[in-house]
């Protein structure tokens, strides 16, 4: 659905045939075990706590001004994998490698398609890609971690911007 091209009904057609794969006998390989956990995780519950997470943590970096959520709302049904933001000024491998050195693991998406052939003649779709960083808010992220992070990414913010 990039730029217009294909054809609505054929993405859900192809997306359809993907669940019917998923959901058949012996496609999805793997250990039964494994996949009896998964299938019974309380994923109301994940689904409550990720919220949560990213609306503390959105809230404690409201005033850093070197960040902008992506997505400064979430709709009623979102479960998010984590709270990503832009990094101003080119600045976000300097925050990543920063927060590395403090402990904490991030994870940049998209790096790849800065080389990717079908976008990287699209300057919009670069420029987004080089500044994106995903924050943590996955149901394992306490509290305390979500300050630290948030603790951390404002140090950083005054560290360059006195």
């Amino acid at each position: 659905m990039f730029q217009d091209i294909g054809e609505r009904e054929s993405l859900e057609a192809l997306f359809e045939l993907a669940e019917s794969y998923y959901a058949s006998e012996g496609v999805v390989l793997g250990d039964e075990q494994e996949r009896q956990q998964i299938e019974h995780l309380n994923w109301a519950a994940i689904k409550q706590i990720r919220r949560q997470n990213y609306t503390r943590l959105l809230r404690s970096i409201a005033g850093i001004g070197l960040l902008s959520p992506i997505f400064p709302a979430l709709q009623p049904e979102n479960m998010p994998m984590g709270l990503p933001v832009y990094v101003s000024n080119g600045l976000r491998d300097a925050l990543n490698d920063y927060l590395g050195e403090n402990g904490i693991g991030l994870t940049i998406h998209w790096e790849d398609l800065i080389s990717d052939p079908r976008l990287n003649g699209n300057a919009l779709a670069v420029e987004m890609t080089r500044n994106i960083l995903t924050l943590v808010i996955d149901q394992y992220t306490s509290q305390e971690q979500l300050e630290f992070l948030s603790q951390k990414l404002a140090d950083f913010a005054a560290e360059v911007n006195p």
